[in-house]
């Protein structure tokens, strides 16, 4: 049997966002479905001289695929503690047929999305699909107003497959760059077609939004949770650096949401990462947990009365399920 070998140039602009959005959930009901583990957490492994190596897998059942990612890259922290990427290897995707065992497909490249394909994101499209999932799950449904720190490949890519996948009616951006914002502002006006404002602070995008993404390149906390509206839903797509950390290339975890937004959210409303929790939500038709790996941390919502009824079940599935419960799932959510 031939492999299918796709490049870079093969891929580019063969599905939406919406449609990741789907094969996302798919792949964490197949997650909730099952007694063991599809998808194990990303390993990586670092040199003190900052070259990193990170590997991903996961299993689809209902797919029939297994697969596997690799990429290699060099790190490098800015004084200001932005993380930036002096080199960069393309990522290489390895699938399999689980009934056959069989390699099918290897695919050189990130992929890119339909409408999208001149923008880049380290992992972007599956960060921002797996994002959606857990966001439209768990921010309020008449949730509409988004708010977003960034303005870079993540934050376009979050915007987009969230305004594929449910009604937005208003986004304002910040980030510290006035070009950058300006451009992220009017360029993606156009493409989605409602309002997009810039704006000159954090704050001003905390008083706005509903639904926050948090999409930067820091390491340091970009807002003051101090400042969050009640009921507003949090995505952060920076989780951890732990790996840095043991090398010694960085002194601290990486954070670019502050121990108030953490504090807010509080402890019971920190959801479990296994299966019973999302079973939960696929008797809502709602799947969706974070995917280990690449992605962003959902952990954060901060609480009003609405919410209640969820927040006591998150309560009560942490403390069963003790260690288990409280496992952290690697990014995304």
């Amino acid at each position: 049997m031939g492999v299918l070998v796709l490049r870079p140039e093969d891929h580019f602009g063969l599905l939406r966002f919406s449609e990741g959005v789907d094969m996302m959930r798919a792949g964490f009901e197949d997650f909730a479905r099952s007694p063991v583990i599809l998808s194990n957490p990303r390993t990586r492994t670092i040199t003190p001289e900052g070259f990193r190596m990170t590997v991903h897998q996961g299993v689809s059942p209902s797919r029939r695929g297994a697969c596997t990612s690799g990429r290699g890259e060099r790190v490098q922290i800015l004084p200001q503690g932005q993380q930036k990427y002096p080199g960069r290897g393309r990522p290489v995707f390895s699938l399999f047929d689980t009934e056959t065992a069989n390699l099918l497909m290897v695919m050189i490249g990130e992929p890119r999305a339909k409408g999208y394909e001149e923008y880049f994101a380290t992992a972007g499209y599956h960060t921002a699909c797996a994002a959606v999932v857990g966001t439209n799950m768990m921010a309020r449904p008449d949730a509409t107003r988004v708010g977003l720190l960034g303005s870079g490949g993540q934050a376009i890519m979050h915007l987009a497959a969230l305004a594929e996948t449910r009604s937005i009616s208003q986004a304002v951006v910040y980030s510290p760059t006035p070009a950058n914002r300006e451009k992220f502002a009017r360029d993606m006006q156009v493409k989605l077609g409602f309002p997009i404002q810039s704006v000159q602070s954090s704050d001003e995008v905390l008083e706005t939004a509903e639904i926050l993404l948090v999409c930067t390149n820091s390491n340091q906390p970009v807002l003051d949770g101090r400042k969050l509206r009640p009921g507003t839903h949090i995505t952060s797509i920076v989780h951890s650096n732990k790996e840095l950390l043991h090398a010694g290339v960085v002194k601290k975890m990486r954070q670019e949401i502050d121990d108030e937004t953490l504090r807010r959210s509080g402890p019971g409303r920190t959801r479990p990462a296994r299966s019973s929790f999302w079973r939960h939500a696929a008797r809502r038709d709602c799947a969706g947990p974070d995917q280990g790996g690449q992605g962003s941390d959902q952990r954060k919502s901060i609480p009003e009365r609405s919410s209640r009824k969820a927040r006591n079940y998150l309560f009560q599935e942490r403390s069963r399920l003790g260690n288990r419960g409280r496992r952290t799932v690697p990014r995304i959510l």
